[in-house]
């Protein structure tokens, strides 16, 4: 009975155990952004003395600063693919493809994520409409070899982003 209770103590003591932290000294992280006005607008003009980039409290030196209008967009897609969708699966993925004719040109790139259990990346950043449908398609027939994601919602596309708070001026 000793043993049991040994054994169960250490299994509760290791699954309440946090998950182990990578931590790596950088020297250069790059830094992507949209900065809009306060319609919406997209802001013209800013330069490097404009913004200031915070780390844990503390100011960092802005190493390279960049604009570029010209940047690809890139879209994301999630698609339902719970059970209660199973009758709509062919309209779905009709429209989709319709959709992404419409929308996405040769410049533009897409990923597509499905859900019903879990969130599943099925088709990773593609301007290829016959690539994005694919991963669908096999999603669609049961194959779930893609990789899961995070289960919150606002971590389903910036997993590994960190927030830096800007200002402009």
């Amino acid at each position: 009975m000793r043993g049991f209770i040994v054994l169960v103590s250490l299994m509760t003591c290791s699954l309440c155990q946090e998950p182990p932290r990578i931590r790596v000294d950088v020297n250069l992280v790059n830094v992507a952004f949209t900065a809009r006005d306060i319609q919406g607008a997209l802001a013209a003009g800013l330069a490097l003395d404009d913004f200031e980039v915070f780390e844990d409290a503390i100011l960092q030196k802005i190493s390279f600063f960049a604009r570029s209008a010209n940047v690809p967009p890139a879209l994301g897609l999630i698609v339902d693919a719970s059970g209660s969708q199973e009758h709509f699966v062919n309209a779905h993925r009709s429209h989709l493809e319709a959709f992404l004719h419409e929308v996405l040109g040769p410049q533009y790139r897409a990923f597509l994520v499905c859900f019903g259990n879990h969130l599943r990346l099925v088709s990773d950043l593609s301007s290829s409409i016959a690539l994005l449908m694919e991963g669908l398609e096999r999603f669609d027939h049961g194959d779930r070899r893609f990789p899961e994601l995070a289960a919150d919602g606002p971590s389903l596309c910036l997993a590994t982003a960190k927030t830096i708070p800007v200002r402009t001026t």
